[in-house]
């Protein structure tokens, strides 16, 4: 599991409230990380996740699986950022629409998920958003 790595203890709440509003159940999804999914659709991963902020590979797979809206969903973590303060941004997105138009996103302060147990960690999302979650895209990556 990644979730001793802080940048990925929000995931969970993430997926408890994205479920929560769909009155959907943890069995009516399949959850697997980037690294897995990069490997089982390319054949290959160098562990930088950089592949899933791509928009030429979202729609890629949206084309070539003939996804439909509701069948797949990405959890992005935009990585903290440089400069004070040090915020990450989790986005939950449709993958037919993208972060363009994303389902939810929060940015959270990276001091919020260090020092802590993973299983304790749970982000408040009552100033969670929806819509555009990026800026755009250079050279088809997300920013």
């Amino acid at each position: 599991t990644f979730l001793e790595i802080p940048l990925f203890r929000g995931v969970v709440s993430m997926m408890e409230s994205f479920l929560k509003e769909r009155a959907a159940k943890a069995d009516d999804f399949y959850f697997i990380t980037t690294f897995h999914a990069a490997n089982a659709m390319f054949g290959w991963d160098l562990a930088v996740g950089w592949t899933t902020y791509r928009e030429c590979i979202r729609k890629g797979l949206v084309e070539i699986c003939d996804l439909k809206p509701g069948e797949f969903y990405w959890i992005l973590i935009e990585p903290a950022s440089i400069l004070p303060p040090h915020k990450l941004k989790y986005i939950v997105c449709d993958i037919t629409k993208g972060p363009m138009d994303s389902d939810m996103y929060i940015e959270v302060p990276y001091s919020a998920l260090e020092g802590t147990h993973p299983n304790e960690v749970v982000l408040d999302l009552s100033n969670a958003k929806r819509g555009k979650a990026v800026n755009g895209t250079v050279f088809d990556s997300y920013y």
